[in-house]
């Protein structure tokens, strides 16, 4: 028996093209998502980096401690004169790399996340056919870590069924 009709037999099922493409179109937005990620977290750090920006007062105020903000995740906790220099500073920053986004205001980088999101949970409801997979057409339930874990585990199940990075790309193209 070949590995395919292996995992189909444990699957109670062969997956079907549906739930195939849409392995692979988490795969290929995972592959955007590396791609895009590099320019912009480096473009954003520089920013921070130059400016040394503060926590806001507000923030202080209500008991966090008082430090620099390099930490893109962290720039929430900027006040509004320095959120608005890093924000002209970071659509600039976008422009000049040459990443292509909707509207100037949006961050490549999470348009990329905001799509990969989505095709993973589409991938959950189509692959929740499949009574092993059953427990995904609840995904909300999981936890971050766990849904990490599932991802790759469907992933690892539907790799003898996927292309290549060539023929996900070509279809994907198609």
């Amino acid at each position: 028996m070949n590995q395919k009709a292996l995992i189909a037999a444990k699957l109670g099922c062969a997956p079907t093209p549906v739930m195939i493409a849409s392995v692979e179109n988490v795969l290929a937005m995972q592959a955007f998502a590396a791609s895009v990620r590099p320019t912009v977290e480096a473009y954003e750090h520089a920013i921070l980096e130059r400016h040394q920006f503060h926590i806001a007062q507000k923030w202080r105020d209500k008991g966090c401690e008082d430090s620099l903000i390099l930490d893109r995740k962290r720039t929430y906790l900027l006040d509004e004169t320095d959120g608005a220099t890093y924000e002209r500073e970071r659509i600039e920053a976008c422009a000049a790399s040459g990443l292509k986004v909707e509207d100037p205001g949006y961050c490549p980088l999470l348009v990329v996340e905001n799509l990969l999101v989505q095709a993973e949970n589409h991938m959950f409801e189509v692959v929740s056919a499949l009574p092993l997979f059953a427990f995904l057409a609840k995904p909300w339930l999981l936890t971050m870590e766990e849904r990490t874990k599932v991802i790759e585990l469907v992933e690892k199940v539907f790799a003898p069924f996927v292309g290549n990075a060539n023929e996900i790309l070509a279809r994907l193209a198609a």
